[in-house]
């Protein structure tokens, strides 16, 4: 009798722990898919205020080529070509993961070019470059964004030895997520000039850039564990 009922309440017991690790499971996807909806919205409320911003007036000059190439590029297409890797993101988490891999790519090339084309658009126009904070970070990211399409083409094509592709790809993730957390910055400070308070408000400058930090710390926690991940693998670093 007291063997069944020891038996009884250590099948409770596993049951109960089955119970609650589904619960954390649950809960834990649950967060993590709104956080993934939430970086949707936040993307794509920041994107329509600056291309509103950008292309608010005829003839199209410039600098406003620069700033709707730049975020779109950056803001659009790299922070979907990171989510799309998330096994959490809505419209891709149902693609195998050899798909998910090709997308990335179609839509990390596309967004570096169109980054790119924006910058060089910039630079001249202007006589003198990279002399404020927003002009130094968009060279920054640039810079990243070139590494990085480098060390990524390397890491998608190499058939090389393995621990130089693990070594790439980790370099790839290292610098894709540099170069948007940079861009990110960049477009900040861009919602804190005088041009863009004066055809918003101060107020609506915080407001974005509030958005802007928000989507941005969601979209680069993924890329942030694969890059501890592959570091840890390729050190063959023992994390107890």
């Amino acid at each position: 009798m007291e063997r069944a009922n020891l038996l009884d309440s250590e099948v409770r017991y596993e049951e109960q722990s089955v119970s609650e690790v589904q619960s954390h499971t649950t809960l834990r996807l649950t967060v993590r898919g709104c956080l993934n909806s939430a970086a949707h919205m936040l993307i794509g409320a920041n994107v329509f205020v600056a291309l509103w911003f950008s292309f608010k007036s005829t003839p199209i000059s410039a600098f406003q080529l620069h700033v709707g190439l730049c975020v779109v590029g950056y803001q659009l297409l790299m922070s979907h070509a990171i989510l799309s890797l998330n096994e959490d993101n809505t419209w891709s988490s149902r693609l195998p993961v050899l798909y998910r891999m090709r997308l990335h790519v179609a839509l990390q090339i596309i967004g570096s070019v169109l980054a790119i084309a924006g910058s060089v658009i910039m630079m001249m126009e202007k006589s003198v470059n990279f002399t404020s904070v927003h002009g130094k970070l968009a060279l920054a990211a640039l810079i990243f964004t070139s590494v990085s399409l480098i060390n990524g083409t390397i890491s998608f094509f190499s058939n090389g030895r393995r621990n130089t592709i693990k070594i790439a790809k980790m370099n790839h993730v290292l610098c894709g997520t540099a170069a948007f957390v940079i861009s990110s910055v960049c477009l900040c400070f861009g919602y804190y000039k005088n041009s863009f308070k004066k055809w918003a408000s101060h107020d609506v400058a915080i407001v974005m850039i509030s958005i802007t930090c928000l989507y941005t710390a969601i979209v680069v926690i993924r890329p942030g564990k694969t890059f501890i991940r592959k570091f840890l693998n390729v050190f063959k670093i023992k994390v107890c």
